[in-house]
């Protein structure tokens, strides 16, 4: 009997062993966030998209991430947090106001590609709308999908993102290589971090792991029990 439960108990430490060496999952289809959260309120995503030129081959793969974290965001987060979302070319628009990720909408406005690339305008937009609905949150970031290729004045974009007070600030790049774009860098242009993606899994995964920066947990494999996830 003690040979057995030794066994058991060796088991149970490499199952642990392994789920920690499997490190972050390869979709949010395959993800959960473990730990117990570290803010106390809601946590809140501004998201903006370049819909310019230059990035209308990414725009597909784009809408399976976003819809992606949606279904992820229904499993394994509060219904007290949220999500906006903005567009971007050579003009900007609200596409989401402030949403609880418990009530996503199916569908949102299909922007049109426009000529020019002018993220502050985006970023304006964002902050106004959460001004307008009057949230609070305990960590917000802002989460810019785009080549990097924007053409705003550095002062102007700099303001823009000291004015949002964002928590956390992300480029989300495609592509595996590449230097961080010229304009991002300099006083708080510094603090935005680059991430970087080829194919839908992986900007879902690095959606998910936004989350998981703001709540201080960590997203991790879902384990599986009986072949079920």
């Amino acid at each position: 009997m003690l040979t057995g439960l030794l066994i058991l108990a060796l088991l149970a430490v490499c199952a642990v062993r392994i789920h920690d060496w499997l490190g972050p999952p390869d979709s949010l289809d395959q993800a959960v966030l473990e730990g117990a959260r570290k803010v106390a309120g809601p946590v809140c995503i501004d998201e903006i998209q370049d819909v310019s030129g230059s990035m209308t081959q990414y725009t597909a793969l784009r809408e399976q991430a976003v819809g992606q974290l949606f279904e992820f965001a229904q499993r394994e987060l509060e219904a007290t947090d949220q999500l906006a979302e903005a567009v971007f070319s050579g003009t900007a628009g609200v596409t989401m106001p402030p949403t609880s990720l418990h009530a996503l909408p199916a569908r949102r406005p299909a922007p049109a590609p426009g000529d020019g690339t002018l993220m502050a305008p985006a970023i304006r937009a964002l902050t106004a709308a959460d001004r307008q609905a009057d949230r609070t949150c305990a960590a917000r970031a802002l989460v810019a999908v785009t080549d990097g290729e924007v053409h705003d004045d550095v002062a102007e974009l700099r303001d823009a993102l000291v004015d949002g007070a964002y928590t956390r600030m992300y480029l989300v790049v495609p592509g595996l290589t590449g230097g961080r774009p010229d304009v991002f860098t300099g006083d708080v242009l510094d603090g935005v971090v680059v991430r970087r993606f080829t194919n839908a899994r992986r900007l879902g995964v690095i959606f998910g792991e936004v989350f998981a920066e703001l709540l201080g947990v960590e997203l991790r494999h879902r384990q599986v029990e009986n072949g079920r996830p």
